[in-house]
């Protein structure tokens, strides 16, 4: 038996990937749980049992701390009680914890379960004294702790612990053909679009995309962004969207915008926010689209100079000029559009689900 937690359930990077781990985890005789929230997400309609969490959030501190803490009993109780009763009826149960926050699991499952596993995504949480404690949680209650990246990895300084790299999503669109590369170089060459993939938070960048856009009138811009009406409505308080700027909220599928764009810009701030992996950088190598991103995170797992281009949005000056040549200089475009999409191969979902289901089946 497996039991799967993870905190808040939403449409973020870290349920997706735990949806692909579940899925990978099917085999004939291994019973599968999952323990989460009452929300919509990735991990809403999986086939398998599944066990609500509640979970509350608050904007105001003292509640949000408040209600993080009575999610955090209601789990451990209620996995305690899954756990017992598992080995009184001479089950082997191995507990995954997604994400460092469900720190209540791992004390269950050192308890209770045979092995308990940490799936490690973030860096840090907003508090550092969270952080703090959540990490030697982390490092002392789990038997296994699985890393998005090697940066992760070093940042935690966890010698013992594994590098699992994440793959294209399962509900992603496979990476194209190699034969099929030359016709999308063509569009993508023909039309020069440039997009951004992000949030609107300040670490994300979507500011700099605004000043880029407003010294680059001549090019054109796609700006897919996860906030609401309401969110963007304020932003534009804050900054004028130049019309060269298409800005596209939450939409259900990102396919054509990877499609049509000829470069990926990855302007997240590292001074303050490092990636932890950056799935969207390689959802648009598997459109053949190089990217131009920072010099720190845990793309650089699979970002090097055969596919992208280094460039910190603390120098608008130095993002400008790579972005002048990758779109002047055909011939170097080429040469990353076709290592990107050899990257993407190399990270498919298939794969991702072979050296996960070796880690969560290895007990």
């Amino acid at each position: 038996m497996i039991i799967f937690t993870h905190l808040y359930n939403d449409f973020s990077g870290s349920p997706c990937v735990l949806k692909d781990a579940i899925d990978s985890a099917e085999e004939e005789g291994v019973e599968r749980i999952l323990f989460t929230s009452q929300h919509r997400g990735f991990l809403s309609d999986l086939g398998v049992k599944k066990v609500v969490v509640p979970y509350f959030y608050a904007h105001h501190s003292f509640l949000k701390l408040c209600f993080f803490l009575l999610s955090q009993t209601i789990l451990f109780v209620i996995l305690s009680a899954y756990l017992v009763k598992a080995r009184l009826l001479g089950k082997r149960v191995e507990v995954v914890v997604n994400t460092i926050l469900p720190f209540s699991a791992l004390w269950a499952g050192k308890l209770f379960a045979h092995r308990t596993v940490s799936y490690v995504h973030e860096f840090s949480v907003q508090s550092k004294a969270l952080t703090f404690f959540l990490k030697f949680i982390t490092a002392k209650f789990s038997d296994t702790r699985l890393y998005v990246s090697d940066y992760l990895k070093e940042s935690y300084q966890d010698p013992s612990g594994q590098v699992v790299l994440n793959g294209l999503r399962g509900d992603f669109p496979l990476p194209i053909a190699q034969a099929n590369h030359s016709a999308m170089a063509k569009q993508k060459l023909r039309q020069r679009r440039v997009l951004f993939v992000g949030s609107l938070r300040d670490y994300k960048g979507f500011w700099a995309l605004i000043e880029i856009a407003h010294l680059r009138p001549n090019y054109a811009f796609d700006a897919v962004i996860n906030a609401s009406i309401t969110e963007y409505r304020t932003f534009c308080r804050r900054f004028f969207v130049p019309e060269n700027v298409n800005v596209i909220l939450r939409p259900s599928d990102l396919s054509d915008y990877y499609r049509k764009a000829a470069v990926l810009l990855n302007l997240s701030d590292c001074r303050i926010f490092k990636e932890t992996f950056g799935m969207t950088i390689l959802e648009g190598f598997s459109f053949a689209c190089p990217a131009i991103v920072p010099s720190e995170g845990g793309h650089h797992s699979f970002c090097h100079s055969g596919n992208s281009v280094m460039a910190d949005v603390a120098s608008i000056s130095v993002v400008l000029t790579q972005l002048d040549q990758l779109l002047s200089w055909e011939e170097r475009w080429l040469e990353l559009s076709r290592g990107a999409l050899e990257t993407a191969h190399t990270l498919s979902n298939e794969k991702y689900r072979a050296r996960i289901k070796r880690c969560l089946l290895d007990f």
